[in-house]
């Protein structure tokens, strides 16, 4: 976040954020990805996983 220019949440509010999640409930669907890849790559992996989940 610190290296994007213009962004309009600050860095310091990323902690809290993170501490808000909360878990999915029994029943709600939701996938976890990873974000090592570029953002073409992690966008296909998403679109991936959703597909198949439908």
């Amino acid at each position: 976040m610190a290296l994007r220019a213009g962004h309009f949440m600050p860095t310091t509010l990323l902690d809290s954020q993170f501490a808000a999640l909360e878990p999915l409930e029994p029943g709600e669907v939701g996938i976890v990805c990873d974000i090592d890849a570029s953002p073409a790559e992690i966008a296909a992996r998403v679109s991936s996983r959703i597909a198949s989940a439908a």
